[in-house]
């Protein structure tokens, strides 16, 4: 984890790192990725970028997702072994209370899409706090990996670009950046709404009932 927060800032010293491993440095990435999403060490955009910058955007966004889906896996069954009491040690109750509604919410899956798409949000605390609900592992894992894809090849198109210090690519996904915030602040607000009417019919439903 320390190696990572040194280093993660400096792409081009994590590239001839591991370059320096020949083929094997793709298995070396995914591991390095995955323990960075396990000790939440830094923001992962930023190590997102890394890969760009390392591999270019079609093996770099491959070896980022298989490398954030590995470590949020481990996370996941880590804290369903290890259970409240040894999450509650880093993650503040307040945390672990607000993301349990969302999942064990009628819409639990859409909200936590939702909160995932956003581009900016710390995600890698997601998996520890959603171990401890009775979410179903296939279905939980399938939703966060398609939440991970849009912003994931964003921050692994910038590495690229800084690269190839080609601007035009850049312009195009800053723009694309700009489309994901819109759509997924726009998802929010609908999300809240939703969740505003629904909350309004339960109360009418248990007044209605008494």
């Amino acid at each position: 984890g320390s190696w990572v927060s040194e280093n993660a800032k400096e792409p081009q010293k994590v590239r001839e790192y591991l370059r320096s491993f020949g083929n094997a440095g793709f298995m070396v990435y995914v591991l390095i990725q995955s323990v960075h999403v396990l000790t939440v060490v830094i923001p992962g955009d930023v190590f997102n970028i890394c890969g760009g910058y390392i591999y270019g955007i079609p093996l770099g966004f491959i070896l980022s997702i298989i490398g954030i889906m590995l470590g949020s896996i481990m996370a996941f069954y880590i804290s369903r072994f290890l259970g409240y009491d040894f999450i509650s040690k880093f993650i503040p109750e307040e945390k672990i209370q607000k993301v349990s509604k969302v999942i064990n919410s009628t819409q639990g899956m859409i909200g936590m899409f939702i909160i995932c798409i956003i581009p900016f949000i710390p995600k890698d605390l997601m998996m520890y706090i959603v171990g401890l609900t009775p979410v179903r592992a296939s279905k939980l894992f399938f939703v966060y990996a398609l939440s991970r894809i849009p912003g994931t090849l964003i921050w692994v198109s910038v590495g690229a670009n800084m690269y190839e210090k080609s601007s035009k690519s850049m312009i195009i996904t800053v723009i694309g950046l700009v489309i994901l915030l819109i759509v997924s602040f726009a998802l929010k607000t609908y999300y809240k709404r939703y969740e505003i009417s629904e909350n309004k019919n339960s109360v009418f439903e248990e007044n209605t009932r008494v």
